[in-house]
């Protein structure tokens, strides 16, 4: 499993899932997606069979 966390989200939240969970976790800043618009991330997400997101607004 992979997570991506949202741009909105402290870029150390991804480390700290990683570390804690052993699970893989990346910013969405550290992967050059942190100004792209949501339905962008999406399709990069779905080419990359991705389903997991920690988003930090409401409106996604």
């Amino acid at each position: 499993m992979k997570i991506w966390i949202d741009a909105q989200l402290p870029p150390t939240l991804a480390s700290w899932v990683t570390n804690t969970f052993a699970i893989e976790a990346l910013s969405l800043k550290d992967i050059g997606l942190r100004d792209a618009k949501d339905i962008d991330i999406f399709e990069v997400a779905r080419i990359a069979n991705f389903v997991t997101f920690i988003i930090g607004n409401h409106s996604f």
